[in-house]
Formats: C-alpha cells, sequence, structure tokens
C-alpha cells in the first residue's frame, strides 16, 4: 500500500478508489465542516463558488437527488447554477405550496388562489428545475414532445435575468 492510500484511508476511510484527490480531500473536509453531502453536484457546485455555507437541504437538495436520479450531468448542473445564479433561495417559491402525485408519480405543486404572476412563475419554473427535467421521453403515447433539460442564455449580471429551453422556443423569467 502506498503512503498516499494510507493516508487517503486515514483521512477519509469511505472513499472510493476511483475518487480525485480532489473528491477525496472534500469528502474528508466536508466532515470536518459538518457537512452532511457527499454529493457529487455539491462538490462541483462548491468547487465553481456556486454553492456555500452548510450542507443545503429542502428542495435544494432535493433538486441534487432528482438530477442524479435522472442521470443529469454535473455539467448541465453548474450551467444552470451558473447562468441563472440558482441558490438554496430561489427554492423558497415553492414553500408552503401543496404537492400533489398523480398516477404516474410525477408531482406538482397547486398555485394558490391569489398568487401573484410573477409568484407563479417562479414557482414554474423553480419546479422545472428542481424536477430536473419533465420525465417526456420521445414516443407516440404522450401530448407533449421530450424536453432538454439544459440552460440556455447567461445572466447578464442580474439574478431577474433568467432562461430555460422549453423545446424549440425560448421563455424567459425573472426571478
Amino acid at each position: 500500500m502506498t503512503a498516499l492510500r494510507e493516508a487517503i484511508e486515514v483521512l477519509a476511510p469511505n472513499a472510493s478508489s476511483s475518487m480525485g484527490l480532489d473528491q477525496v480531500a472534500y469528502q474528508a473536509a466536508a466532515g470536518d465542516l459538518g457537512l452532511t453531502s457527499d454529493s457529487e453536484y455539491e462538490y462541483a457546485l462548491r468547487e465553481a463558488g456556486l454553492l456555500e455555507g452548510p450542507s443545503p437541504d429542502g428542495h435544494y437538495a432535493e433538486w441534487l437527488e432528482n438530477a442524479e436520479d435522472n442521470g443529469v450531468s454535473v455539467e448541465t448542473i453548474l450551467q444552470i447554477a451558473r447562468d441563472h445564479d440558482i441558490d438554496p433561495e430561489d427554492f423558497e417559491v415553492l414553500d408552503g405550496l401543496e404537492e400533489v402525485t398523480d398516477r404516474d408519480g410525477k408531482s406538482f405543486f397547486l398555485l394558490p388562489d391569489g398568487i401573484s404572476g410573477e409568484d407563479a412563475r417562479r414557482a414554474v419554473v423553480m419546479t422545472y428545475i428542481l424536477k430536473a427535467g419533465t420525465g417526456y421521453v420521445d414516443n407516440d403515447d404522450t401530448d407533449f414532445p421530450a424536453e432538454p433539460y439544459d440552460s440556455v442564455g447567461k445572466s447578464s449580471g442580474s439574478s431577474t435575468d433568467r432562461s430555460a429551453t422549453t423545446g424549440p422556443t425560448t421563455t424567459t423569467w425573472s426571478s
């Protein structure tokens, strides 16, 4: 056993042999900092300076879990977070909304009476981001085409300039 492998086992005993040194260092530091996630997505967001503080919980953590479950690339998550300045607070628009699940297992948020147009738009956009895709596939049995889960448009330095691809058209929103 090499001295490096021995050091890794001491610093991060649960590290896999396929992890890079930077990931091993993150895993060790995460434990020292009290972070609760060893998520590849969280690691990449922190490395890119797009996430700070304690490990996120709530809808932000759910977003990262959904991305992993749906096979979304780390690069796509980084691009969405970077282009649209996504942080845990952006998901707060979903707090308090009733979530319902349909017979296919897809969940949706019910918008309450009296919600402003701006909040409704933000809730819809953040739901799309949270779900890490629509789940639609290319086949003849659906009414909607498959939608790519990606990021288009660069933020102009303002967190209110946001764009998302929705098929052949582009929708712009504010948050």
